[in-house]
């Protein structure tokens, strides 16, 4: 064998172990995905509103993302909260609308029937509703660094993760 021959082979190994790994995509695991909208609802949730509401993410062990919203007044009959669960698996394409003060996020969770199933529990009454969506209002700040793509992609993957469909747009 010429050295041009063993020059070819050591080059030709050297592509082979390395072209897998360059092809490879690292892609964010359900928790990194988790706390990256965690992270992103909780920065820029919109607190300007005359009474000040905080929102709390969590997710539980049954596919479901638990947003939690609470008013704060130094009255207590205006003070409340609210606490939705979403199903994950059964989200659907997140939407945008935006105003002069704010983004508004609509997140949707129906069944194959049409059925809501995002479900509330309000504190201070006690009662339990179900929603077909709930709407988010975001700061403008929302809109910077391209987060309502990047959001968009993050829902989607994490919608993927849990086994659920993501209808993606045509146009």
């Amino acid at each position: 064998m010429n050295s041009k021959n063993i020059k070819d082979i050591i080059l030709g190994l050297i592509l082979a172990v390395s072209i897998p790994t360059f092809a490879q995509e690292s892609t964010p695991t359900v928790r990194e995905t988790q706390l990256w909208i965690e992270d992103i609802l909780e920065t820029y949730y919109y607190k300007e509103s005359p009474l000040p509401v905080l929102i709390d993410i969590e997710y539980n062990n049954n596919g479901e993302m638990i947003i939690t919203m609470k008013t704060q007044s130094s009255h207590p009959v205006l003070s409340s909260s609210q606490t939705f669960k979403i199903p994950i698996k059964t989200m659907k394409k997140v939407k945008y609308e935006y105003t002069n003060d704010y983004v508004v996020i609509t997140l949707r969770s129906v069944s194959k029937e049409g059925k809501p199933l995002i479900s509330s529990i309000l504190s201070n009454r006690l009662s339990f509703l179900h929603y077909e969506q709930i709407t988010l209002l975001m700061s403008k700040n929302f809109e910077k660094e391209d987060l309502p793509n990047r959001f968009t992609n993050a829902m989607n993957h994490l919608i993927e993760l849990h086994g659920g469909e993501v209808v993606k747009d045509v146009f």
